[in-house]
């Protein structure tokens, strides 16, 4: 970090971001800039009319005349360009650096090449990449950059102050907004606890009461050990094994994708995670899962070999059936043969309810 700082501070970097903040006050600004050149351009022009000999169903001929198009070369002059920077969206430091000089004054002359009559190009557009003032990608100050901040002088002089007076202003407001929200929920918060499900118990108490700055955030330890038993009751379920941390994960995403469902209308004690004696707190053996299943009206063999269950499907109501136990028992490496103890036996019936933060 100290290194990538001082780099940002060398004279280089520094030269470098000066050029970037006078371009961008010139496209803030809209500064016509007196940049005068020419192009050869080929432009398609209506040039007279082309005769065609038409034949109706009674072999009637008639002539019809179709617009002819000319392909016309002409030399367009440009005189005023506005530098253009293209960011991502209007925020001061927006990310994005597409530079232009955009052109909207050309006009040029030629002849048309059927009709021999004149033509004449007013208003004509035309967008020029950084070359064209000699801007390279290292944004060093060539003759071309030095000719173009000279003709946009005037605006510089008092432009670039007030970018800087912008950018100071927009990191004060930065930095205030950064402090409130660490003092709700401090940045740390976010890499040492929230990423680290194996961070114990003592950790995060300390971490609570000696690193965030939230008065009811440090009071956690002391006000809210029945929350946190709560919590680590249930990081102990999955730490168990992985058959473990994979029944308590099927089951838990099983209620909340289902609890709306008229079948769970009152067995939601039974599959609530908040409830002590939720199912995935207790992993069954195969058989005994399907006892649990059946009881709860919640099994259906069928006939699966039959046309209406292979190709229609969604015309049935969909329970527990052999394949979906078949396919949970051999995604859980092993069958579970013995009923294993319950982790959650003597915590509360539901998670207390938490003081906002």
């Amino acid at each position: 970090m100290r290194e990538f700082v001082e780099l940002n501070l060398s004279p280089d970097i520094q030269a470098k971001r000066t050029i970037r903040k006078q371009l961008r006050v010139l496209s803030n600004k809209k500064t016509s800039i007196h940049w005068p050149f020419s192009q050869i351009e080929t432009h398609v022009v209506d040039d007279g009319f082309d005769e065609k000999v038409i034949k109706d169903a009674d072999g009637n001929e008639r002539t019809q005349k179709i617009p002819h198009r000319s392909e016309v070369k002409v030399e367009v002059f440009y005189t005023n360009g506005v530098i253009n920077i293209s960011t991502g969206d209007d925020t001061v430091n927006a990310r994005g650096f597409t530079i232009t000089m955009n052109y909207s004054d050309g006009h040029g002359d030629a002849i048309k090449p059927k009709t021999r009559e004149p033509l004449h190009l007013v208003g004509q557009c035309q967008n020029m990449n950084p070359s064209h003032f000699e801007l390279t990608d290292e944004f060093t100050l060539t003759t071309g950059l030095k000719k173009l901040f000279d003709l946009g002088a005037s605006v510089l002089s008092s432009g670039v102050p007030a970018l800087l007076d912008e950018e100071q202003e927009y990191r004060k407001h930065t930095i205030e907004s950064e402090k409130a929200e660490n003092a709700v929920l401090g940045d740390g918060f976010w890499y040492f606890v929230y990423n680290d499900h194996t961070l114990k118990r003592e950790d995060l108490e300390r971490y609570l009461q000696t690193q965030e700055s939230n008065a009811v955030l440090q009071s956690v330890p002391e006000k809210e050990r029945a929350g946190l038993d709560y919590v680590y009751k249930r990081l102990g379920v999955i730490e168990l094994s992985e058959q473990s941390a994979f029944w308590y994960i099927f089951w838990e995403d099983f209620f909340h994708q289902n609890k709306d469902m008229s079948i769970l209308e009152d067995k939601l004690e039974l599959f609530d995670p908040s409830s002590s004696t939720s199912i995935c707190y207790r992993p069954l053996a195969k058989d005994d899962l399907k006892t649990f299943l059946v009881e709860n009206e919640m099994y259906k063999e069928g006939d699966e070999d039959s046309a209406l269950n292979k190709y229609c499907a969604w015309f049935i109501k969909q329970y527990f059936n052999r394949e979906i136990l078949d396919a949970m028992y051999a995604k859980m490496d092993k069958p579970a043969d013995v009923e294993t103890q319950n982790p959650m036996s003597d915590a509360q019936e539901s998670p207390p309810q938490n003081e906002a933060v």
